[in-house]
C-alpha cells in the first residue's frame, strides 16, 4: 500500500452482504468467513465439512501460512471458495507505520494473487481494528475491508454447541459470519460449522462466498 495525500478517501466497509452492490440480487444468502489460516488439520477438516454441504466460504488467510500451504489454497479455489487477505503474520495494523502496513498487506496480496490467479481485493484487518488512516490506505490500494455481522468467540473454544448456538442467533439473510481455522485447536469450530450449515438448510438460507470482482 502507498500513502495518499489529503483529503483521504475512506472505503465503505463490508459488514453484511447487502453492503456489496454487485450482489443486490442475492436473496436468503449468508457468508461463512474464516480467519488466521490455513492451518492443518483444521482448514482441511473445514473444507471437508463445506464440501459435504456443497457450501463455499471465504478464507482470510495469513500470507506466512499461505506460503507454506499452497495445496490448501488450491483446494479452497477448487471448492468455489474465495481467498482474501488477513496480513502476513497477524499484526495490529494501527500500531505499525504506513510502510509496515503496506508491506504486511502488499506482500500477502502479491502472494495470493500468484497462488490464485485472482484479483484479491478483500482484506480483514486483524482483530477488526482500524483507524481512519488505515482505512484510507486500504482505499488507496483498491482494497475493501470486510468485517462481520455475527460471530461466536470460537477462538475461546467454549464448546461446539455454544459456538453453533451463537452463530445461529445471528444467522439471517445477508449475514457475514466470523469464525477461525487458525490460532489453535479448531476442532470445536469444525463441528459447529456442521451444525450451522444444517440449521441454515433448515431455514432455507444459502451459503455463499464473497465474489471476486
Amino acid at each position: 500500500m502507498k500513502r495518499i495525500p489529503t483529503p483521504q478517501r475512506i472505503p465503505t466497509p463490508i459488514t453484511t452482504l447487502r453492503d456489496l452492490p454487485h450482489t443486490s440480487g442475492w436473496k436468503d444468502c449468508f457468508a461463512l468467513t474464516f480467519d488466521d489460516g490455513p492451518v492443518e488439520p483444521w482448514t482441511a477438516d473445514l473444507l471437508d465439512v463445506l464440501k459435504s454441504f456443497d457450501a463455499p466460504a471465504t478464507f482470510f488467510v495469513l500470507g506466512s501460512r499461505a506460503a507454506e500451504s499452497p495445496a490448501l489454497i488450491a483446494r479452497m479455489l477448487d471448492q468455489g471458495c474465495t481467498v482474501a487477505i488477513h496480513g502476513w503474520d497477524h499484526p495490529h495494523l494501527p500500531d505499525l507505520s504506513p510502510e509496515e502496513r503496506g508491506a504486511q498487506i502488499g506482500r500477502t496480496r502479491e502472494l495470493l494473487e500468484r497462488q490464485t490467479g485472482k484479483d484479491c481485493r478483500y482484506v480483514r484487518p486483524p482483530y477488526g481494528d482500524v483507524t481512519d488512516e488505515v482505512m484510507a490506505e486500504l482505499a488507496d490500494a483498491g482494497l475493501t475491508p470486510v468485517f462481520w455481522s455475527a460471530h461466536a468467540w470460537d477462538w475461546e473454544r467454549p464448546g461446539a454447541d455454544r459456538i453453533a448456538s451463537d452463530v445461529n442467533e445471528g444467522l439471517e439473510d445477508g449475514a457475514v459470519v466470523l469464525l477461525h481455522d487458525g490460532g489453535g485447536d479448531r476442532s470445536q469450530t469444525v463441528e459447529a460449522v456442521r451444525t450451522v450449515l444444517g440449521e441454515a438448510a433448515r431455514r432455507g438460507l444459502r451459503p455463499v462466498a464473497l465474489p471476486y470482482v
